[in-house]
């Protein structure tokens, strides 16, 4: 398979970003490492990256503005509606890198050792990381449609949201008019019933967001059954690949 061409046989991918990352932090670069590896893994707050690491809450802070500020690897997200930075959380900027810490970085003795349980390992949560990724992707396709007036109104902002547990995948708005298109994105195949559940469970969420604003929902999937019966904006693979070229 490709995944083994490049992961197990060449080793391409696994030595390349590895002697790129170590000549970039030099000497510190396990305490990165460890940091990188968690964000991948979902950490997004500096003391749960603390917990994961075993790392004293003063070095994450101190790796985690280096990796904001002088690598460029990491970025520091605000919710994109009334956020505040007590409230930021952390990513990483590249899906490459993303993909890479997740998988190859946190499994690199499993790759040595037995090769097959490492790819079996990976491939039983590719999907989390597609989901991720997809979301790149929906954002794209938002801006694209929003360019083409293709939506409900036009948006000046777009971004994630969230508010202790609760979180939007999406939030596109306009402050001015008030307008918000709140939207869900799944990297799955989903019954008209599921995405029906889905879009409730969206509109519980968006009465926590601050403000008041006029509401569109929208939900962005692999594929999605019964489209047009649907009471809400849905694209799946085939629209996006149909009204964005892609």
């Amino acid at each position: 398979s490709v995944f083994k061409k490049l992961f197990v046989d060449t080793q391409i991918l696994m030595e390349e970003a590895k002697n790129i990352l170590v000549l970039e932090f030099g000497s510190e670069h396990k305490g990165y490492f460890s940091i990188l590896e968690a964000i991948a893994s979902g950490k997004a707050v500096p003391a749960h990256i603390a917990d994961y690491t075993a790392m004293p809450q003063g070095t994450v802070a101190k790796y985690l503005n280096e990796l904001v500020h002088k690598y460029e690897i990491v970025k520091k997200e605000e919710p994109v509606i009334s956020g505040g930075s007590r409230n930021s959380r952390y990513f990483l900027q590249d899906n490459f890198f993303n993909f890479w810490f997740k998988f190859i970085y946190k499994y690199y003795g499993t790759f040595e050792i037995d090769p097959d349980l490492a790819e079996s390992i990976v491939k039983k949560d590719l999907n989390t990381y597609f989901g991720y990724a997809f979301e790149d992707v929906a954002k794209e396709i938002l801006i694209k449609l929003n360019k083409q007036q293709k939506l409900p109104f036009r948006f000046t902002g777009i971004g994630k949201w969230w508010k202790k547990e609760t979180e939007i995948d999406l939030i596109a708005f306009d402050k001015m008019s008030r307008n918000a298109l709140f939207c869900e994105v799944k990297w799955k195949h989903l019954s008209e019933r599921e995405a029906s559940g889905i879009i409730e469970d969206l509109k519980e969420k968006a009465r926590k967001v601050d403000g008041a604003w006029k509401q569109d929902y929208c939900l962005i999937a692999k594929k999605i059954d019964g489209k047009e019966k649907l009471d809400f904006l849905a694209f799946d693979l085939v629209d996006i690949r149909k009204e964005c070229a892609l």
